[in-house]
Protein backbone atom coordinates (compact mmCIF):
# COMPACT_ATOMS: atom_id res chain seq x y z
CA UNK A 1 0.00 0.00 0.00
CA UNK A 2 1.55 3.32 -1.21
CA UNK A 3 1.44 6.27 1.17
CA UNK A 4 0.07 9.46 0.66
CA UNK A 5 0.98 12.88 1.35
CA UNK A 6 -2.02 13.08 3.43
CA UNK A 7 -1.51 9.97 5.38
CA UNK A 8 2.23 10.26 5.92
CA UNK A 9 1.10 14.12 7.35
CA UNK A 10 -1.43 12.18 9.96
CA UNK A 11 1.13 9.41 10.97
CA UNK A 12 3.97 12.28 11.81
CA UNK A 13 1.58 14.73 13.89
CA UNK A 14 -0.14 11.17 15.62
CA UNK A 15 3.53 10.62 16.40
CA UNK A 16 4.54 13.97 17.50
CA UNK A 17 1.43 13.63 19.91
CA UNK A 18 2.62 10.49 21.59
CA UNK A 19 6.09 11.77 21.95
CA UNK A 20 4.70 15.18 23.50
CA UNK A 21 3.02 12.95 26.32
CA UNK A 22 5.95 10.77 27.35
CA UNK A 23 8.30 13.30 27.45
CA UNK A 24 5.97 15.63 29.17
CA UNK A 25 7.37 16.16 33.22
CA UNK A 26 6.05 13.83 35.81
CA UNK A 27 5.02 16.62 37.65
CA UNK A 28 2.67 17.89 34.09
CA UNK A 29 1.33 14.50 33.65
CA UNK A 30 0.36 14.17 37.52
CA UNK A 31 -1.40 17.14 38.14
CA UNK A 32 -4.40 15.83 38.05
CA UNK A 33 -4.62 13.69 41.28
CA UNK A 34 -7.48 11.54 43.39
CA UNK A 35 -7.92 12.69 47.37
CA UNK A 36 -10.18 10.27 48.88
CA UNK A 37 -12.25 11.12 52.05
CA UNK A 38 -10.70 10.56 55.33
CA UNK A 39 -13.47 9.03 57.42
CA UNK A 40 -11.45 9.22 60.41
CA UNK A 41 -10.93 13.33 60.41
CA UNK A 42 -14.29 13.93 59.03
CA UNK A 43 -17.24 14.85 60.42
CA UNK A 44 -21.06 14.81 58.89
CA UNK A 45 -23.39 16.32 61.62
CA UNK A 46 -27.37 16.71 61.28
CA UNK A 47 -29.78 18.60 63.63
CA UNK A 48 -33.21 19.69 63.49
CA UNK A 49 -35.70 21.07 66.26
CA UNK A 50 -38.30 19.03 67.74
CA UNK A 51 -41.06 19.82 70.33
CA UNK A 52 -39.47 18.98 73.74
CA UNK A 53 -35.35 19.90 72.40
CA UNK A 54 -33.39 19.46 69.45
CA UNK A 55 -32.38 16.50 68.15
CA UNK A 56 -28.07 15.89 67.37
CA UNK A 57 -27.10 13.08 64.85
CA UNK A 58 -24.40 12.08 62.93
CA UNK A 59 -23.82 10.48 59.52
CA UNK A 60 -21.25 7.57 60.18
CA UNK A 61 -20.89 5.51 56.83
CA UNK A 62 -20.06 7.39 53.66
CA UNK A 63 -17.78 7.15 50.76
CA UNK A 64 -16.48 9.81 48.34
CA UNK A 65 -13.22 10.47 46.09
CA UNK A 66 -12.64 13.87 44.29
CA UNK A 67 -9.96 14.62 41.42
CA UNK A 68 -7.96 17.83 42.30
CA UNK A 69 -5.55 19.52 39.53
CA UNK A 70 -2.76 21.30 41.98
CA UNK A 71 -1.35 23.22 38.65
CA UNK A 72 -5.32 24.70 38.47
CA UNK A 73 -6.44 24.82 41.39
CA UNK A 74 -9.03 22.90 40.52
CA UNK A 75 -11.71 20.34 41.50
CA UNK A 76 -12.73 17.99 38.38
CA UNK A 77 -16.38 17.88 38.43
CA UNK A 78 -18.76 16.36 39.46
CA UNK A 79 -17.63 15.14 42.90
CA UNK A 80 -19.52 12.78 44.63
CA UNK A 81 -20.75 11.42 48.17
CA UNK A 82 -22.31 8.34 49.15
CA UNK A 83 -24.17 8.59 52.52
CA UNK A 84 -25.63 5.22 53.95
CA UNK A 85 -29.06 5.71 55.54
CA UNK A 86 -28.32 2.87 58.11
CA UNK A 87 -25.41 4.31 59.25
CA UNK A 88 -27.15 7.49 60.46
CA UNK A 89 -27.14 8.20 63.83
CA UNK A 90 -29.33 10.31 66.50
CA UNK A 91 -27.97 7.49 69.94
CA UNK A 92 -31.96 6.60 70.31
CA UNK A 93 -32.55 3.31 69.15
CA UNK A 94 -36.38 4.49 68.98
CA UNK A 95 -35.82 7.74 66.84
CA UNK A 96 -32.89 5.90 64.63
CA UNK A 97 -35.52 3.43 63.31
CA UNK A 98 -38.44 5.50 62.88
CA UNK A 99 -35.72 8.11 60.78
CA UNK A 100 -35.22 4.62 58.92
CA UNK A 101 -38.65 4.13 58.18
CA UNK A 102 -39.01 8.04 56.76
CA UNK A 103 -36.14 7.51 54.51
CA UNK A 104 -36.98 4.11 53.51
CA UNK A 105 -33.56 2.65 54.30
CA UNK A 106 -34.28 -1.10 53.11
CA UNK A 107 -35.39 0.05 49.54
CA UNK A 108 -33.43 3.40 49.29
CA UNK A 109 -30.32 2.54 51.55
CA UNK A 110 -28.26 5.56 50.09
CA UNK A 111 -28.38 9.20 49.94
CA UNK A 112 -26.35 10.46 46.92
CA UNK A 113 -24.68 13.95 46.51
CA UNK A 114 -23.19 15.22 43.43
CA UNK A 115 -21.30 18.79 43.29
CA UNK A 116 -21.59 20.11 39.60
CA UNK A 117 -20.12 23.26 39.42
CA UNK A 118 -18.52 25.72 41.68
CA UNK A 119 -16.81 29.05 41.58
CA UNK A 120 -14.11 30.12 43.95
CA UNK A 121 -11.27 32.63 44.11
CA UNK A 122 -7.88 31.94 43.74
CA UNK A 123 -7.02 29.49 46.39
CA UNK A 124 -3.27 29.93 48.63
CA UNK A 125 -2.19 27.10 50.27
CA UNK A 126 -2.91 26.95 53.99
CA UNK A 127 -5.77 29.66 54.29
CA UNK A 128 -9.33 28.98 53.75
CA UNK A 129 -11.18 30.20 50.41
CA UNK A 130 -15.11 30.89 50.09
CA UNK A 131 -16.89 29.64 47.65
CA UNK A 132 -19.96 28.90 46.00
CA UNK A 133 -20.99 25.59 44.74
CA UNK A 134 -24.10 23.97 43.16
CA UNK A 135 -25.12 20.00 42.91
CA UNK A 136 -27.96 17.80 43.65
CA UNK A 137 -29.24 15.89 46.08
CA UNK A 138 -31.03 12.96 45.80
CA UNK A 139 -32.77 10.84 48.48
CA UNK A 140 -35.24 7.87 47.24
CA UNK A 141 -35.13 8.23 43.93
CA UNK A 142 -35.97 12.47 44.02
CA UNK A 143 -33.35 14.50 43.43
CA UNK A 144 -33.16 18.33 43.74
CA UNK A 145 -30.91 20.95 42.79
CA UNK A 146 -29.24 23.17 45.67
CA UNK A 147 -26.81 25.70 46.26
CA UNK A 148 -23.82 25.01 48.86
CA UNK A 149 -21.90 27.77 50.05
CA UNK A 150 -18.15 26.05 51.58
CA UNK A 151 -15.00 27.24 52.68
CA UNK A 152 -12.15 25.13 51.07
CA UNK A 153 -8.62 25.37 51.69
CA UNK A 154 -5.00 23.37 50.73
CA UNK A 155 -2.84 22.92 53.31
CA UNK A 156 0.41 19.58 53.52
CA UNK A 157 -1.01 18.06 50.47
CA UNK A 158 -4.43 17.81 51.60
CA UNK A 159 -8.16 19.32 50.59
CA UNK A 160 -10.14 20.30 53.83
CA UNK A 161 -14.09 21.28 52.72
CA UNK A 162 -16.54 22.57 55.45
CA UNK A 163 -20.01 23.82 55.11
CA UNK A 164 -22.92 24.28 56.52
CA UNK A 165 -27.07 24.12 54.68
CA UNK A 166 -30.36 22.57 55.34
CA UNK A 167 -32.29 20.28 53.39
CA UNK A 168 -36.62 20.47 53.59
CA UNK A 169 -37.76 17.11 54.10
CA UNK A 170 -41.05 18.21 52.66
CA UNK A 171 -38.97 18.60 49.11
CA UNK A 172 -38.29 15.16 48.87
CA UNK A 173 -42.17 13.80 49.63
CA UNK A 174 -40.86 12.70 53.50
CA UNK A 175 -42.92 13.45 56.34
CA UNK A 176 -40.92 14.25 59.56
CA UNK A 177 -41.34 11.37 61.83
CA UNK A 178 -43.46 11.62 65.39
CA UNK A 179 -42.74 9.66 67.96
CA UNK A 180 -45.81 8.47 70.76
CA UNK A 181 -47.81 11.32 69.05
CA UNK A 182 -46.51 13.50 71.17
CA UNK A 183 -42.84 14.81 69.99
CA UNK A 184 -42.71 16.29 66.43
CA UNK A 185 -39.79 16.44 64.54
CA UNK A 186 -39.27 19.52 62.21
CA UNK A 187 -39.29 18.89 58.63
CA UNK A 188 -35.68 21.34 58.30
CA UNK A 189 -33.14 19.54 58.74
CA UNK A 190 -29.67 21.35 59.58
CA UNK A 191 -26.24 20.29 58.29
CA UNK A 192 -22.56 20.55 59.05
CA UNK A 193 -20.18 18.74 57.43
CA UNK A 194 -15.98 19.39 58.22
CA UNK A 195 -13.88 17.11 55.62
CA UNK A 196 -10.29 15.74 54.98
CA UNK A 197 -9.11 14.53 51.82
CA UNK A 198 -5.58 12.83 51.33
CA UNK A 199 -3.91 11.74 48.37
CA UNK A 200 -4.54 8.31 47.28
CA UNK A 201 -1.41 6.31 47.07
Amino acid sequence: MQMTPRLGVALAIIQALLLAVFLLPASAQAAVETYELQKAESQLLFSCAATLHGIQGEAKEYQSEVQYDADQLHLNLPAEVSIAVAGMTTGNKLRDRSMRKMFSAKDHPKIHWQLTSWNCPTVVAGKAATCSGVGVLTIRRISKKMALPFEFSMKDKRLYISADTQVNLADFQLKAPAMIGLIKVDKVIHIHLDTVWARAE
